[in-house]
């Protein structure tokens, strides 16, 4: 992809940031990332999804059926669903997703299960968001999520359509070795 395709993706995703209210920051992608591994894996599938933490202090399988419905069928190529109970185990994936998480949590912690919610120290309105194969992450971001957003409601629902889309993309921004033009990953305290 040339430059200005780049440049203009990156236009699109703050453009989407801006417009659902929600943003994403500190995104990363492990080179070992492949979509189609993914969809050969989840494409038209259950994924396992596991929520940690909740700010909104409901119900732990309540919350997990909202980001699952927020985030079902919004991702790129066949759509996935996202449930905490998959009908069928399809694959050694999941999408982990951690509230209030503590200022120095990344995916691959997550993935390992070190990180845990942080509710004194972490932000209600921030969750790390990691799509991980066994205890390996292959993409996270950071999701802010928008003022007044709670489960089921549709800035809610926007923000975790976005953050699904960008965490699976068919074509990551990383072009193996160059820098990640769609990543904030140089403003990782620029949010708080």
């Amino acid at each position: 992809m040339g430059r200005p395709l780049k440049w203009l993706s990156t236009a699109v995703v703050l453009l989407l940031s801006a417009c659902s209210g929600g943003t994403l920051y500190n995104q990363h992608f492990a080179h070992s990332y492949e979509f189609l591994e993914l969809m050969a894996f989840h494409g038209g599938k259950d994924m396992r999804l596991v929520v940690s933490g909740d700010p909104y202090s409901i119900d732990d399988g309540a919350l997990n059926r909202a980001v699952g419905a927020a985030m079902s069928g919004r991702n790129e190529g066949l759509p996935i669903t996202f449930t905490e109970t998959p009908q069928v185990e399809t694959g050694p994936g999941r999408i982990e997703i951690l509230f209030q998480p503590p200022a120095n949590a990344i995916g691959a912690r997550l993935c390992r299960g070190e990180t845990k919610p942080d509710p004194n120290g972490g932000t209600a309105d921030r969750a790390l968001i990691a799509y991980c194969k066994r205890d390996r992450d292959l993409s996270s971001l950071w999701l802010k999520l928008p003022e007044g957003a709670a489960p089921g409601n549709q800035a809610f629902n926007d923000a975790f359509a976005l953050a699904i889309r960008e965490l699976l993309p068919s074509d990551p921004p990383l072009d193996r070795g160059e820098r990640c033009l769609n990543c904030l990953v140089e403003l990782p305290n620029r949010i708080r």
